[in-house]
């Protein structure tokens, strides 16, 4: 998916280049304002397409990404959205009744035994 990401966000500064060196070129140029707003996109897509390629870049994006998207988080605003507590109070509840285990603490012998294992 990065890789992707990356590789559209270069394509796409490589076309808005080649319109940009077409404009000058036939003195079709845009007002100030447009003129600097292209040139921030060119500007953007070069960077982010770049670090996009980066693995280091995508390490530290998913590691921050995680930090942000925990799935209590994610069910706790559901469910605030559809009952009448904040999301705050739903997460506290949620840690304070639900318990999970991570798939990586289980084994395959446990996951497909058909007996319970409290």
């Amino acid at each position: 998916l990065w890789h992707t990401l990356g590789m559209a966000m270069l394509a796409f500064f490589v076309c808005n280049m080649i319109t940009l060196v077409a404009s000058l070129a036939t003195n079709t140029w845009m007002t100030d304002m447009e003129h600097l707003t292209h040139v921030g996109v060119i500007a953007e897509q070069l960077l982010f397409g770049v670090l996009a390629l980066r693995a280091d870049f995508r390490l530290g994006a998913q590691s921050w990404l995680a930090s942000r998207g925990e799935a209590v988080t994610t069910a706790a605003s559901i469910a605030a959205l559809i009952g009448s507590r904040s999301t705050e109070d739903v997460q506290q509840l949620a840690l304070q009744r639900l318990r999970a285990i991570r798939l990586d603490l289980i084994s395959f012998d446990e996951l497909t035994s058909p007996r319970p294992d409290p």
